[in-house]
C-alpha cells in the first residue's frame, strides 16, 4: 500500500484526542500504529481507501515522500473537490479550504494568500521547486522552505493535493 485517501481521519493531529498527553506518546509511534490508535478512537470510516501500485512498479517509487530531500521534484495536484470557503478571514487568511468528505471542522485549513497562490497553481504541471521560483518573482521576495514544505504536508495530509514525481 502507498498511502490511504481520505487520511486525515486516521492521523492523530485530526482526531479528538490531540490536546491530551496520550496524543505526545501515539505520535511517537510508527505511522500504520498511529492510524490504528486514532482508527479505534474516531471510528467513523464505513470503507478504507488506498493507493496500491503494480509489482512490476519498482519498490522504491512507492511512496511518494515530502520527507525525502527531493521533496522540490514534486509536482503538487490539486484535489479537484476542495473549495475555499470563508474568504477574507481578517486575520491574514484569505479563506478556508475544505472539502466535504473531510467532515470534521479540525480538517479544515486557514490559507495564507502565498498558500492560496500554491494551491491554485498545484496543477501537476510543474515542480514544487518550479512553482516557487514563479512565485518568488512576482511577489519579489524568498520564500522559505520551511513555510512550503509544511503547507504541502498538511495538503497532502487532508488529502486536499497529492504528488507525483517528476520522473514517473
Amino acid at each position: 500500500m502507498q498511502r490511504f485517501i481520505l487520511g486525515a481521519q486516521y492521523l492523530p493531529r485530526f482526531s479528538g484526542f490531540k490536546n491530551s498527553t496520550f496524543y505526545a506518546r501515539v505520535i511517537q509511534l510508527p505511522l500504520p500504529e498511529q492510524w490504528a490508535i486514532t482508527e479505534a478512537f474516531r471510528a467513523s470510516s464505513l470503507m478504507h481507501f488506498f493507493i496500491a501500485c503494480r509489482r512490476e512498479r519498482p519498490e522504491s517509487t512507492y511512496v511518494v515522500d515530502l520527507k525525502q530531500p527531493s521533496w522540490k521534484t514534486l509536482k503538487p495536484v490539486r484535489n479537484p473537490g476542495v473549495q475555499r470557503i470563508h474568504p477574507n478571514l481578517g486575520d491574514g487568511h484569505t479563506g478556508q479550504l475544505f472539502w466535504q468528505p473531510q467532515q470534521f471542522p479540525e480538517m479544515r485549513r486557514n490559507i495564507s494568500p502565498l498558500e492560496s497562490n500554491l494551491i491554485e497553481r498545484s496543477t501537476g504541471e510543474r515542480t514544487i521547486a518550479q512553482l516557487v521560483a514563479e512565485l518568488e518573482t512576482e511577489l519579489g521576495r524568498s520564500i522559505s522552505d520551511e513555510e512550503v514544505l509544511n503547507f504541502y504536508r498538511d495538503m497532502q495530509d487532508l488529502d486536499y493535493a497529492w504528488f507525483t514525481s517528476a520522473s514517473l
